[in-house]
């Protein structure tokens, strides 16, 4: 078990050098500031309106009765000083009474509206009232809206602190995660801003313990609505593995999509099956702070996999700024005559088209680096056939240098590198590859400390999947502490929900 773990960590490591790993935490540093600036300003603004204005609880009934008018309501109080009416009013059916604390204390208060009457158990705790019966208090419109502003907030932090990465930093885990988090944190934001907009319609007919219930289960709900997407993309999944297998041969690699579609699947199911089985077994708060907590960490997880669908959609349209001096171009399998497959010809013609709009545009003209070794089937190394395919194509040999020694992407940029070095030192590159592969081939970069940016040029979209999915486990790997973190932030508060309002 050992062993296997160790192979994955160096197949997807992100093993940056140490200037960029400062960097990561100055990252982290960066966004824990401006949220816990946010907050403070968001819990002190909150703090003085409820001093302000939550002194008094509104208790709304529908008395079922219309045109009801205020001086026909009674209300009385078993207990003394402790709450007293601050104002009775009514609209169409509905009765309002507005009380304010005299003490402290539970008082029972019997509201009577024509034949019929209600009773309600106030809790005084001086400035801040609760409805025991429903746990209202008269500010929990202002908890919702704190709650969407924060998770806006959040998700604007992440979402800027990735738009700042330029770039090796674009190809790297951290952008993936923290775009994640970004889209996990704008679902809560969405689903909170729903329960305010009821809320603002009619606030009649939400307390507070219903809107903490919706809360918790945003992510149940987003799981659901998700749910048609997920099974298309879980057959988009084996399809494409399916015509993986039949193209490239049967590797363990190539089911990786497979089994990710069953684990999603698996995913969706288990919170159904979860409530069938344990429906009769326990209360139904505890049966739904499982729920809420398993679909809250489902769903973290299905966010994170969108951050790597955002990523690869972004990287495989970007395209580097025109100011580079040399461009590597990365090989792959070739012909047993020397000649290039389609896969390996489209990044040559990338390199080609990008150093042709970079001259027209004023750049310097690049020199190439073709980068790939012989195999053991191949008549000569990949950098020599690349050359060949340059020249033919006009490029002039002085402009051609290439790499003839590299077994795996690893090493195309690490030799590329040397070479790159010697005949423009200083100089800014790029690298040429499929676009599927750009990013693992930016991450790989990074761990040789090159500051390459990357170029993608098309290719058959099943090999797009399983690229997805090879990143998306890299991903867990590589930042598994920051994952595990926010999970535990999940469950923890989940369960402080839970113990409070039990």
């Amino acid at each position: 078990m050992n062993r296997i773990l160790k192979t994955i960590r160096e197949v997807f490591a992100d093993d940056r050098p140490d200037s960029e790993k400062n960097g990561r935490r100055v990252i982290t540093s960066r966004i824990r500031n401006r949220i816990m600036i946010f907050l403070a300003a968001l819990l002190l603004l909150s703090a003085a309106f409820v001093l302000a204005h939550g002194n008094f609880i509104a208790l709304y009934y529908r008395s079922g009765i219309d045109g009801i008018r205020p001086e026909e309501i009674e209300v009385s109080f078993i207990e003394e000083g402790i709450v007293r009416v601050r104002d009775i009013s009514t609209s169409g059916s509905v009765v309002r009474v507005d009380m304010e604390p005299v003490g402290r204390g539970t008082a029972e208060a019997m509201v009577k509206i024509g034949d019929s009457g209600y009773t309600e158990h106030i809790n005084s705790r001086g400035p801040v009232l609760f409805q025991e019966t429903t746990g209202n208090f008269p500010c929990w419109q202002l908890v919702v809206l704190d709650g969407f502003l924060l998770c806006l907030w959040c998700s604007l932090v992440f979402l800027n602190e990735y738009r700042r990465m330029k770039g090796s930093w674009m190809f790297s885990y951290t952008a993936i995660f923290l775009m994640g988090i970004s889209v996990f944190f704008f679902v809560i934001a969405l689903g909170m801003s729903i329960i305010l907009a009821f809320l603002i319609r009619d606030p009649t007919a939400y307390n507070f313990g219903k809107i903490i219930d919706w809360s918790q289960s945003v992510m149940m709900y987003f799981t659901l609505v998700t749910a048609p997407g997920l099974l298309i993309f879980s057959a988009a999944l084996c399809i494409s593995n399916i015509q993986l297998i039949r193209k490239e041969g049967f590797r363990f690699v190539n089911l990786l999509g497979i089994i990710l579609s069953f684990v999603i699947i698996a995913g969706m199911l288990a919170g159904i099956v979860m409530v069938d089985i344990l429906d009769f077994k326990l209360s139904y708060s505890t049966l739904t702070y499982i729920v809420n907590t398993y679909y809250g960490i489902f769903s973290y997880m299905i966010c994170l996999l969108i951050g790597v669908f955002l990523i690869f959609f972004r990287i495989a349209r970007h395209r580097p700024e025109y100011d580079k001096d040399f461009i590597v171009i990365l090989g792959c399998a070739i012909r047993k005559d020397g000649t290039l497959y389609p896969l390996i010809r489209g990044r040559v013609d990338k390199a080609i088209t990008f150093a042709a709009e970079q001259e027209a545009a004023g750049g310097p003209s690049p020199v190439f680096i073709p980068s790939g070794g012989k195999g053991g089937d191949e008549p000569l190394s990949e950098g020599e056939a690349m050359a060949n395919y340059l020249v033919s194509k006009g490029i002039p040999e002085n402009r051609i240098f290439p790499e003839t020694r590299s077994v795996n992407t690893k090493e195309n940029m690490r030799f590329s590198s040397e070479i790159a070095e010697e005949n423009c030192p200083g100089g800014k590159g790029a690298f040429s590859t499929t676009n599927y592969h750009v990013f693992r081939s930016g991450v790989i970069a990074g761990t040789q400390g090159l500051e390459l940016d990357g170029m993608g040029s098309p290719t058959k979209w099943y090999f797009w999947p399983n690229a997805l999915i090879r990143e998306f486990i890299g991903l867990l790997v590589d930042d598994l502490r920051e994952v595990l973190l926010f999970s535990l932030l999940i469950i923890t508060f989940c369960t402080a929900i839970f113990m409070i309002f039990r």
